[in-house]
């Protein structure tokens, strides 16, 4: 369960209010902390908690920019055209975990 702390760091994160709903950015701070837990897996310890909390707030602002684009697209690019939201939250935080976690080998 996401703190108070952590859902006003959220919500701050990604440029909301106050009037932002606390269970929906603490739903998707909660998510995210899943996301990246998994995605650590065992190697928890390596990971700097900073690192951490880092990665899990960038998973969970594309978790919350889900909420304004349910169908994948964001109608407000600067020449009119829609912009895709990915449909994976976890495409910026990998790139920060990766350096702390161990490479994998086929």
């Amino acid at each position: 369960m996401a703190t108070p702390e952590q859902v006003e760091a959220l919500i701050v994160y990604v440029g909301g209010t106050r009037d932002l709903d606390d269970a929906a950015a603490g739903s998707a701070y909660d998510q995210a902390s899943a996301l990246v837990g998994a995605y650590i897996g065992t190697f928890e310890i390596d990971v700097p908690a900073a690192i951490r909390d880092g990665a899990v707030l960038e998973c969970a602002s594309k978790v919350m920019r889900r909420r304004s684009a349910p169908d994948g697209q964001e109608q407000y690019a600067y020449d009119g055209a829609s912009v895709g939201v990915p449909k994976d939250p976890m495409v910026t935080a990998r790139p920060i975990l990766d350096p702390f976690l161990p490479a994998g080998f086929a």
